[in-house]
């Protein structure tokens, strides 16, 4: 009906992801496009994770090695300037807390508010 929020299944959609080429779809989106990332286990123990959208293939123990909660900035320095080293920008993949026509997407990257 016209207006009335519906929201796909989600197992559902894990399910035929999974059956088809043994992929996993995570929770969490691509740091260089915001694709949905899959992943499946490789041989030697770790695990592969993909863009769905711009195809970027990374492996490591957990979705951070692709997605936006792995976003990292340059510290500044001394006087604004830059430094050398890389810190944590305080970026994480939620779930969508408002979706809407504009903005359907079911997961985003979002800052998380420091204390």
């Amino acid at each position: 009906m016209r207006g009335e929020k519906t929201k796909p299944d989600d197992k559902i959609a894990r399910d035929v992801i999974k059956k088809k080429e043994g992929w996993d779809l995570e929770p969490h989106i691509c740091v260089k496009c915001f694709g949905r990332i899959v992943s499946k286990p490789l041989p030697d123990g770790q695990m592969l994770y993909r863009c769905t959208i711009c195809g970027r293939e990374s492996t490591g123990d957990s979705p951070k090695v692709a997605c936006c909660c792995g976003m990292k900035i340059k510290r500044a320095g001394k006087h604004g300037t830059k430094s050398g080293s890389l810190i944590d920008a305080g970026v994480r993949c939620i779930p969508n807390p408002a979706p809407s026509a504009e903005w359907p997407n079911e997961i985003v990257a979002s800052e998380i508010v420091r204390a």
